[in-house]
């Protein structure tokens, strides 16, 4: 071998075997093969081996950019392969990441390790703001990047100060009021320090054990909503006119503007997001896990429940859109399921199993 090259992927080690693997997926499934083994290529010659591979997800991601396209297939390889990358003790067992819409881009991301495991809530196109700048799921992508990018010994502070600074670099106006600024919140496991993380509404489950976060103050608007809808099907309005209408997500929007003038607010208790603001600590939820922690589970808000399992969490949801399309039941949520659309909401999904203390 010439002296100073690259040597060629082989499957005697982790990294070759995920990078072979996705290349023959990619071959077999005909999918721009020539183009994603040349994104890996300059990946590996940016980064080392390892960080190609743990970065795959953003190989996938940018795939997805140019064709957007919702595929289980590719899904079900990347549940497949996760656990080459979270490492030999601690195991991906099940995740998912879709659109509520399927054949759109999703606003969520997934994070599948080493260091950082978890999920990215990219906000949802507001009316007051500009479709002509980067959009939440644009904000989930740099979230998400970043997370990857930082070392495992960073406490959550650091990481929250760094998102922050990534996310305010895309501003070119930063006078401009917050809620004019497409925002993302976040929830991860972080790895070596055996913490979760949370910035925001995403559910968590510790063993089974859900770790409610605070209620926030958008909820009180969702319930609003809500009943607003309810005051109409009782007056004989049909379920589809509300749905292609929905007159009460329009006499919310107002609220929903005002309230995201006080994100981020050290005087209010309203909510955080990764804006480019300075995030309070009291928004920045670190919870560490107990000694004999077995399993955790990383939802978005895209669920109106989460389960132990992701078969059980995706029935719930199956159930509720069906039976509550509306979406007006306890917890109502500040938008219901559109005409032709999967869900209400993008949702992303990821179970671990945790390695015993002293393993990781």
């Amino acid at each position: 071998m010439t002296a100073g090259r690259t040597p060629p992927p082989t499957r005697a080690t982790v990294d070759g075997r995920t990078y072979l693997d996705l290349r023959a997926m990619a071959k077999k499934t005909g999918r721009a093969n020539d183009e994603y083994c040349a994104r890996c290529q300059r990946q590996r010659s940016a980064d080392s081996a390892s960080r190609c591979v743990t970065n795959r997800t953003a190989v996938l991601r940018g795939m997805a950019g140019r064709a957007p396209i919702y595929n289980k297939e590719w899904e079900r390889v990347m549940c497949a392969l996760q656990e080459s990358v979270a490492g030999p003790n601690l195991v991906i067992v099940e995740s998912t990441c879709r659109p509520r819409v399927i054949g759109e881009p999703s606003a969520d991301r997934l994070l599948s390790g080493p260091s950082f495991i978890g999920v990215v809530d990219g906000s949802t196109l507001k009316p007051w703001e500009s479709p002509h700048r980067a959009d939440g799921g644009q904000i989930a992508s740099v979230v998400a990047q970043t997370l990857e990018s930082l070392p495992a010994s960073t406490s959550a502070r650091e990481a929250v100060n760094c998102l922050t600074a990534a996310v305010h670099s895309l501003w070119t106006n930063t006078t401009e009021p917050v809620n004019q600024r497409p925002c993302a919140t976040f929830a991860v496991l972080a790895v070596a320090r055996r913490e979760l993380w949370r910035v925001g509404d995403a559910w968590l489950l510790v063993d089974g054990q859900s770790v409610a976060p605070e209620r926030s103050i958008e909820q009180t608007v969702a319930l609003e909503r809500a009943n607003l809808l309810r005051e109409r099907l009782g007056r004989g309005a049909r379920l589809d006119d509300l749905l292609r209408g929905d007159p009460g997500r329009a006499t919310i929007l107002p609220r929903l503007s005002e309230l995201s003038l006080l994100r981020n607010a050290a005087d209010s208790y309203t909510f955080g997001a990764i804006d480019g603001s300075t995030i309070p600590d009291a928004y920045v939820e670190v919870i560490a896990l107990p000694v004999n922690a077995h399993e955790v589970v990383i939802a978005s808000d895209g669920y109106p429940g989460v389960a132990a399992t992701l078969a059980e969490t995706e029935a719930a949801l199956r159930d509720r859109v069906t039976r509550d399309p509306l979406m007006i039941e306890e917890p109502p949520t500040t938008k219901g399921v559109m005409p032709g659309a999967d869900s209400f909401d993008d949702r992303s999904f990821i179970r671990v199993r945790l390695p015993e203390v002293g393993q990781a």
